[in-house]
């Protein structure tokens, strides 16, 4: 089944030259997924140059920011899901019909200037982009495109090419100090305290 009606013709400029193209979905398809309203703006990704860059529906959640000059972007997947039977047991509405445990699920991803999903979190984490190439989330720092980690964040600064981050309780000693991070390509050097 396609959930693709049609364009609403509204669009909203998010980085680089990609677009997030508002869509509006069938009438089937919501009432088979359980989406009770349009009021989500759902959307896929394009590019004036490209054309499509994803099959995805994607949505703009509240911590999303966009900077034209930036490589990265931060969307909500829609995810086709069902919900456990013990939740369905929970909420007293299993005995409506088979399909109700359908519904699309909100997962946070990383996206790129190409529409390739870089990274994705489970429902309850919130990575923050910091510019570049890097993402903090749950108080450690990470370069996206080789997923390493780099440290953990105690305290930070930034300027104009790098982001300098405090790991000062590093379970490792050999790695606290302050890291002066390129944000372009994640390289970085470690300033270990003086004894």
């Amino acid at each position: 089944m396609s959930f693709f009606k049609q364009f609403t013709g509204k669009y909203i400029p998010l980085i680089q030259d990609v677009i997030f193209r508002e869509v509006i979905l069938t009438d089937e398809y919501m009432k088979e997924w359980n989406i009770s309203n349009q009021n989500h703006k759902f959307g896929m990704l394009y590019s004036p140059r490209n054309g499509k860059l994803s099959n995805e529906i994607f949505r703009i959640g509240g911590l999303s920011t966009f900077k034209s000059d930036e490589k990265y972007m931060q969307l909500l997947l829609q995810v086709e899901s069902f919900y456990s039977d013990e939740i369905m047991k929970m909420s007293k509405i299993h005995k409506v019909k088979e399909t109700t445990n359908k519904h699309l699920s909100n997962t946070t991803v990383i996206v790129d200037a190409n529409g390739e999903i870089k990274a994705s979190f489970n429902s309850l984490s919130y990575p923050n982009l910091i510019g570049g190439i890097l993402y903090i989330q749950d108080g450690k720092c990470y370069n996206i495109e080789t997923e390493e980690m780099i440290c953990n964040v105690c305290s930070s600064a930034e300027s104009k090419e790098y982001i300098f981050i405090e790991d000062r309780y590093n379970k490792e000693k050999t790695k606290r100090g302050v890291y002066q991070i390129q944000l372009e390509t994640g390289n970085y050097i470690l300033h270990r305290p003086k004894k």
